[in-house]
């Protein structure tokens, strides 16, 4: 009788911990299948292959991991003008090309011989090449908007202009494709990234206006734009997607600070007072929030921002009044008993009227 070949199927540690990064295991399941499998070495054979990779989580070959991939990928942007206009058109097409195609394809090996992590960051940096790619196919077919222009790549990364609406749609649109093929959540970083650029863009398309300042405009859509990143990192949470929400967490809370603390805190506005407070409202619900979702990414940012609040108290508003810091001290005190009060009286109450109902 042939045996069923579902019998036969084997699986990885890498497999296994993809399944937990998407949520169909428990992290707690996965240790206690590493544990019963490490208990008993000489006991039946294990369906599940020997780890080819570093644990996934905060260690030394992590950290390098993505050091490497961030290297490439600034290599490739950030400094690439330096050189790039010196090369024919012809040979930017194919350094640029020829450079995505082979590290993505270098990255699907790597993931197939069990390093997901590099694997997945690898499609990440040749992903992260595309708007140079876009750009070098509109400067050799003639279909990059020179009139009114004269910029070159490394300009996509300082001005904003309607010039670059089309690389960042085409670039999104792999970013997407790419997500979609390959499940790699640090994607959901270039996607987002990107399409913060597409709304700073077409914000300038759509008012005609060219002017390469950062005014409120500017602060205010990015403030709306890290906002509407958090929410859909919290819907993606809601269907156990934590790790892509891990990175629109990241970069939502990054737009979202730089520019609320721009907005917020500029002493030259004259509603500068009353943003203030608007600022450490946000952060007091950023902070509430952390508990609610389990977010340590929100409890960090939240914290940031309550203290940077409370710092501009202390050096612009409330500089060298002695009060001050007894008040904050204070307050510190106030809240450190509240939350053993809580503790101590809230919670057991509440715990005892859920119970009777």
């Amino acid at each position: 009788m042939d045996s069923d070949p579902a019998e036969e199927r084997t699986f990885t540690w890498a497999d296994l911990e993809r399944w937990a990064e998407d949520g169909l295991i428990d992290r707690s399941q996965l240790a206690a299948i590493r544990a019963a499998t490490e208990a008993d070495p000489a006991g039946p054979a294990s369906p599940v292959a020997p780890p080819r990779e570093t644990r996934a989580g905060f260690n030394l070959i992590t950290v390098v991991y993505y050091v490497g991939a961030f290297l490439i990928l600034f290599a490739f942007t950030t400094f690439m003008g330096l050189q790039w206009e010196d090369l024919s058109e012809g040979a930017r097409l194919a350094v640029s090309l020829l450079s995505a195609l082979g590290l993505v394809a270098v990255g699907f090996g790597v993931r197939r011989a069990g390093y997901e992590t590099a694997g997945g960051l690898l499609v990440f940096a040749g992903v992260g090449i595309t708007p140079l790619v876009v750009y070098s196919f509109q400067v050799l077919t003639g279909t990059w908007p020179e009139s009114g222009t004269e910029f070159q790549y490394e300009d996509f990364y300082d001005w904003i202009s309607s010039s670059w609406l089309v690389i960042e749609v085409v670039s999104i649109g792999v970013a997407l494709l790419a997500l979609w093929w390959t499940r790699v959540p640090l994607l959901m970083l270039l996607v987002a990234f990107w399409l913060w650029f597409l709304s700073m863009d077409a914000s300038r398309a759509i008012a005609g206006d060219d002017e390469f300042d950062w005014s409120d405009t500017e602060r205010v859509l990015s403030i709306f734009f890290g906002l509407a990143t958090l929410g859909v990192g919290i819907a993606l949470q809601g269907r156990n997607l934590r790790p892509y929400a891990f990175w629109l967490y990241v970069f939502g809370h990054l737009m979202l600070f730089a520019n609320l603390a721009n907005w917020a805190l500029d002493d030259d506005a004259a509603a500068a007072p009353i943003r203030g407070l608007v600022f450490l409202a946000v952060y007091v619900i950023v902070v509430a929030a952390s508990v609610w979702l389990q977010s340590r990414v929100f409890l960090v940012f939240g914290a940031l921002g309550v203290y940077c609040y409370v710092g501009y108290l202390a050096f612009e508003i409330f500089e060298d009044t002695l009060g001050f810091t007894f008040t904050l001290a204070f307050i510190g005190l106030l809240l450190i008993g509240g939350a053993i009060a809580f503790q101590r009286w809230f919670q057991p109450w509440w715990a005892g009227r859920a119970a009777a109902a």
